[in-house]
């Protein structure tokens, strides 16, 4: 607004359009109005595709912004935290079950698209079982496993004088020279080592070799026992706070891998797809794609528009909303001498 004061009778014109309009968003009215609003925007976006109405430069800046560079403040990381908390502890898990939420007909589709997946599976199987890592692990657990059997079955042996050959073994391999006792297990890691490799190949081949029907079969015996379990029995091994430190790691990992090219790439890489495909379809044919017609958007108009504008018509807002849209126009010089001007009603035509 300008400043300059209005005349009485644009002040008057301005009350009764303002009146107007919120008579017509408050009243009776209101529907209808929204209704033939949304048929002529409709009718609007056919006539515009998306290449007219929108570039894709300025959709991968917005992305950037909210998604690569936008950091989220300390209230939305304790709203996390607070919504976290609330869902560990809801009662909704003690009585929901794994089979609640997903079907025997969608486990099994989906366990049929990954064993279709034959030669992903087998280079996952490969890379295990030739891994060292993988047989370095077996081969500790196994030599512990050996040890822990052999202490056993001396301590727990009824042979005469077990329990004492079992102490007098003790006592012998620590009086052994420095470093001779670790020898010896080293030398059984190392067989046990060697003797695995192959093991550990020929099992990857069994497990490829293994038929399709009974892998499957398998798998489905093992979600038989777990579809019947609650989600809180898997929920209570972790806490709160777990969920928590989880949610922080994923962001600052985010945080991190959203400044790599490759992420950039990706993201710009799937805008300029989307409109080398709706490029050139009308925007309302796109809306269509998405399952959005005029008699949804209608619905939510009537939703969330009636209780929205009665706070704000009950607190004087929608009011002072007009008149700031509306006040300069009527305190215009042309309004002015629009008002000013004399107007002659025009002649009426002769009678024959």
């Amino acid at each position: 607004m300008n400043g300059t004061p209005l005349s009485p009778r644009a002040e008057a014109l301005l009350n009764a359009q303002i009146a107007y309009m919120i008579r017509r968003l408050t009243g009776d009215e209101y529907e209808a109005w929204v209704r033939a609003e949304l048929e002529a925007d409709l009718q609007n976006a056919r006539l515009l595709t998306l290449n007219q109405a929108m570039e894709p430069r300025l959709i991968k800046e917005v992305v950037h912004q909210f998604a690569l560079e936008l950091d989220l403040s300390g209230g939305v990381l304790e709203l996390v935290a607070a919504v976290a908390r609330a869902l560990h502890a809801h009662p909704v898990h003690a009585n929901t079950t794994l089979g609640d939420i997903l079907s025997d007909n969608s486990f099994e589709e989906m366990l049929d698209k990954v064993l279709e997946l034959r030669d992903v599976r087998e280079r996952l199987v490969h890379e295990v079982v030739s891994n060292p890592l993988y047989a370095e692990l077996a081969t500790s657990l196994l030599t512990e496993g050996v040890r822990g059997y052999l202490d056993h079955a001396v301590a727990t042996s009824r042979l005469p004088g077990a329990r004492s050959l079992a102490r007098f073994g003790r006592e012998a391999l620590q009086a052994l020279p420095g470093g001779l006792e670790e020898a010896l297990e080293s030398r059984l890691h190392d067989y046990l080592r060697r003797a695995l490799q192959g093991l550990l190949v020929s099992s990857g081949e069994t497990l490829l070799e293994l038929a399709d029907t009974r892998l499957r079969d398998s798998i489905l015996d093992i979600w038989d026992a777990l579809k019947t379990r609650p989600l809180a029995d898997g929920l209570h091994q972790l806490t709160a706070l777990d969920l928590e430190e989880f949610f922080v790691l994923g962001y600052e990992y985010w945080r991190e891998v959203r400044q790599t090219d490759f992420v950039r790439s990706i993201i710009d890489s799937g805008i300029d797809t989307f409109f080398e495909l709706y490029g050139d379809t009308s925007l309302y044919d796109l809306l269509g794609e998405v399952g959005i017609d005029h008699e949804i958007m209608v619905q939510q108009a009537m939703r969330f528009g009636p209780p929205v504008i009665a706070v704000l018509h009950e607190r004087g807002m929608l009011e002072a909303l007009f008149r700031r849209q509306l006040e300069g126009f009527f305190a215009s010089p042309e309004v002015a001498a629009i008002l000013a001007a004399e107007f002659t009603a025009p002649a009426m035509p002769a009678a024959q």
